[in-house]
């Protein structure tokens, strides 16, 4: 299991953003709550990452309530949405 570092920038504001240290093969759930903690953020909203191409498109998605069984991010690991080092993704 290696651990990654990925860059998390808010789109509105470029020069708000964290460095998160997290394991490849964690769930998008315990991303989600590093983001939460990061931030300071309180959870309750609905959340979702999109696979996301180099402009920024969205593709696949893995939300908090998968209700049509397209993606789970409980059940998602990182690794599967964060292929290489020039993976995007928006959350």
């Amino acid at each position: 299991m290696s651990i990654i570092r990925l860059k998390i920038t808010i789109d509105t504001q470029s020069d708000v953003y964290r460095e998160i240290e997290i394991h490849s093969e964690a769930t998008l759930l315990h991303l989600h709550h590093a983001l939460l903690d990061s931030y300071g953020w309180v959870s309750g909203e609905m959340a979702s990452f999109f696979e996301s191409d180099s402009h920024w498109n969205k593709g696949q998605e893995f939300s908090l309530i998968d209700e049509v069984g397209n993606g789970d991010m409980s059940q998602t690991k990182i690794s599967k949405m964060m292929k290489d080092p020039s993976s995007k993704a928006v959350y």
